[in-house]
């Protein structure tokens, strides 16, 4: 037998007022899922019906907790997995207070549930249905943990390129232009770090990769923007220093104008240029 014919069986009974015990339905409906372990689970919570929460497609429903991780579910898959799971046992939950006793219980990643306690099935049919219309039983809750989800995930990735910008601000700058622009998943979205923190004001600097807050596409930072000082010529140093006193970046392309302006550095920048100018 396959899981979803223990409703037949379990109506078929109830409706002859047989007694269906725990270890009958285990045998003989659940054995592909359950096995004897199954069967002691069910006599353990002293239940009179026993069955799973089960897909459309048949499959039973894998319950996943927001502490639980799966390998190869990506982040929107767990979050839908996870507000499903948190919407179904509090459903039951609320039964479980309702008879006084539990009715269900999170087995082996399946929702195991009393089949013979008619409050608890009724639930967990109404659940059953509800997934196979729309496979989201609690969209601000799965919105929830996705935006969670991709929180960590930003701050992982800033923390690896720049820690120093590691700031609950940046951070929350870097997820609104995702959440904005691409999917919020850092699984299975093209999640762009560096095209977000480029877009909310944050560049690399052209010579050694270190992120500076600049809106330059030539950025450069102050100790590679020293380098270009040549010996004997305050042209390039003079210009950082106003630059440094001001608190404003520094680019290639006016550290390139500033030698080009200083007669020593131009000499060295173009040794032909200013021969040809003069001849």
């Amino acid at each position: 037998m396959t899981v979803s014919l223990i409703k037949d069986y379990v109506r078929i009974n109830e409706f002859y007022g047989n007694t269906i015990t725990s270890e009958e339905c285990a045998r003989n409906v659940l054995t592909s899922y359950t096995g004897t372990a199954g069967i002691r689970m069910a006599e353990g919570q002293g239940w009179n019906g026993f069955a799973v929460l089960m897909m459309a497609d048949g499959s039973a429903f894998s319950a996943l907790s927001e502490s639980d991780y799966m390998h190869g579910l990506c982040e929107c898959e767990r979050a839908i997995s996870v507000s499903n799971t948190e919407a179904i046992c509090e459903a039951l939950d609320d039964v479980d207070e309702k008879v006084g006793r539990p009715t269900y219980t999170v087995w082996d990643d399946y929702i195991a549930y009393d089949y013979a306690c008619k409050e608890a099935r009724e639930v967990i049919e109404g659940f059953e249905c509800a997934l196979s219309d729309y496979p989201l039983l609690d969209e601000m809750r799965c919105s929830e943990l996705e935006y969670e989800a991709l929180n960590d995930y930003v701050y992982n990735e800033v923390s690896g390129r720049v820690p120093s910008l590691c700031e609950e601000t940046i951070i929350a700058s870097v997820v609104s232009h995702i959440c904005q622009n691409e999917s919020p998943c850092g699984g299975c979205g093209s999640v762009d770090i560096d095209d977000a923190m480029n877009a909310i004001g944050f560049m690399q600097c052209h010579d050694c990769s270190t992120w500076l807050e600049s809106s330059k596409d030539d950025a450069l930072c102050m100790d590679c923007a020293d380098g270009y000082t040549e010996d004997g010529c305050e042209c390039v140093s003079v210009y950082l220093d106003t630059m440094r006193h001001g608190g404003h970046a520094v680019g290639m392309g006016e550290i390139n104008e500033t030698m080009r302006g200083c007669a020593d550095c131009y000499a060295v920048m173009y040794p032909y240029g200013r021969e040809a100018v003069t001849a």
